[in-house]
């Protein structure tokens, strides 16, 4: 005979409700393992571009777990640099001791908790290094002989240390900033300088930073060609009846300097044995420094006159130099 259940439920569904809540109490007994390294913070940040080419690479795990510490590892583009890491209770960090080529880097870092829970993580960023330079350019017009001077100018952010090298014939020429941003260098070309289509490159130090740029053309060095350079008055200006040639050569020479009056802008370079240079030469001597000055005048302006003078220099050796022509108007 069966009896009826008085409270209408069949005994297959007590027990499964039992169950259930015995299932649930156990869950509430058993402790939960906490996330004990994540998040990582990590830098440089996954995805970014830095511009340092020595930038600090490091995993920050919160909490203190010695297990975890003393298992961080650490590779970079796939060589382990674990050993040159730095190590506290909460991060490993690094900085490669040489700049990093400029592209892609990829970070890989592993570590193992207390209560063995495994640690992985890989991210990329980028080393893409800001150019501080904007422009940089020179002021030689043709071939650079003796005692020329090759000016650089650059463009660049204000504050730093400028300097200059001309590729193959000088390095580390020094830069003055002359006004905020703009760095200017001369170079005098020496005797023994020579350099056919050589790069001229402008360099800014900020920090541990150094920005470079090429000038657009290079410049073509001749510091065997023996010559005079005329600093004033510019070739083709206008000059007074009276004025000062000044200019410079190989210390201690013998200057000669021949001048010849016309009335036509294409009027020819005189030389010395020219009938129509009337007027003779004019001589002078280079100081130690190779500086020499020559004092010239006319009488009488005369309608569309122009001057055309040769400037020839001969060393204590008798070498004469290659003629040097300048013309004027009065």
């Amino acid at each position: 005979m069966q009896h009826p259940n008085p409270s209408g439920m069949s005994c297959t569904g007590s027990v499964s409700r039992f169950l259930l809540l015995w299932a649930a109490w156990l869950l509430l007994l058993v402790p939960t393992r906490p996330a004990l390294a994540t998040p990582l913070t990590l830098q440089p940040l996954p995805g970014s571009t830095v511009p340092e080419r020595r930038p600090v690479i490091s995993v920050l795990y919160p909490g203190d777990d010695r297990a975890l510490a003393q298992s961080a590892r650490l590779w970079v583009n796939g060589r382990e640099v674990t050993a040159a890491c730095l190590r506290a209770p909460n991060f490993l960090s690094y900085q490669a001791p040489v700049p990093m080529p400029e592209g892609e880097v990829q970070v890989r870092f592993t570590a193992r908790t207390s209560d063995a829970e495994s640690l992985e993580k890989t991210w990329n960023f980028r080393v893409q290094t800001r150019n501080r330079i904007q422009a940089v350019r020179h002021d030689a017009e043709g071939k650079l002989g003796q005692y020329d001077d090759l000016v650089v100018e650059m463009e660049a952010e204000p504050g730093g240390e400028a300097f200059f090298d001309i590729e193959g014939v000088r390095e580390d020429i020094p830069m003055q900033e002359v006004s905020p941003g703009v760095y200017r260098g001369t170079y005098g070309i020496l005797p023994g300088d020579y350099r056919l289509q050589a790069p001229v490159l402008g360099h800014l130090r900020t920090g541990s930073e150094i920005s470079s740029m090429s000038a657009p053309s290079p410049v073509s060095i001749f510091g065997h060609l023996f010559r005079v350079r005329i600093l004033e008055p510019a070739n083709g200006s206008q000059v007074p009846l009276n004025f000062v040639l000044r200019g410079r050569t190989k210390p201690f020479s013998r200057i000669s300097v021949i001048p010849k009056i016309g009335f036509d802008e294409g009027i020819s370079a005189p030389t010395r044995d020219d009938p129509s240079c009337d007027t003779g030469s004019i001589p002078a001597e280079a100081d130690a420094e190779g500086f020499f000055t020559v004092r010239y005048g006319f009488p009488i302006r005369l309608p569309n006159m122009h001057l055309a003078i040769t400037i020839v220099a001969t060393d204590n050796e008798g070498n004469r130099s290659v003629p040097t022509i300048l013309r004027l108007r009065f």
